[in-house]
């Protein structure tokens, strides 16, 4: 249950979507995002009313394998180059980007209220606690193409978590 994560907004109690976007139900001043995988789930709740759109992702580490039979689907053809240099650095780099767009999505979704796919964004910067992607496309009018924006991420433990806020500005 999310619960835990939303004992400080007032003890309040949402119900989840059946939508597969990881979004809660609520009151409209929330913004929320749950997520799950075999055995674990986390959600993230804010009242704070910057914050458009919230989107958290954890996935378990993809095979070896995965990780280069997914590359077409999951990869924009831009993000070759800097996907092997975020290889170097992350020993699950297709995971990471996997959950990243996840989580992009999550955020955006209430803002751009349709599905949009993978290649939809590019990385285009990393370090070791933040991805950078930019939008490939417009995607709203508050979301225009070359837009960026930010995703921090954790590797531990076979798992990657991943957390994407959307704040206009």
């Amino acid at each position: 249950m999310p619960r835990p994560a939303l004992r400080n907004l007032d003890k309040v109690t949402l119900r989840y979507l059946t939508a597969p976007i990881g979004r809660l139900s609520g009151p409209a001043n929330i913004v929320a995002s749950i997520t799950h995988t075999r055995g674990i789930a986390a959600a993230i709740a804010t009242d704070d009313i910057a914050v458009k759109g919230l989107g958290i992702d954890i996935e378990r580490d993809m095979k070896p394998k995965q990780e280069v039979e997914l590359q077409r689907q999951i990869l924009h053809p831009e993000e070759a180059e800097i996907f092997a240099l975020f290889g170097e650095q992350v020993h699950c780099p297709l995971t990471v980007i996997f959950s990243a767009k996840e989580s992009i999505f999550k955020a955006l979704y209430s803002t751009v209220q349709k599905f949009f796919g993978f290649d939809a964004v590019k990385l285009a910067q990393f370090d070791d606690k933040k991805l950078i992607f930019t939008l490939m496309e417009t995607l709203h009018k508050d979301l225009g193409k070359g837009q960026q924006v930010e995703v921090y991420y954790q590797c531990k433990d076979a798992l990657v978590l991943t957390e994407c806020e959307y704040i206009v500005q």
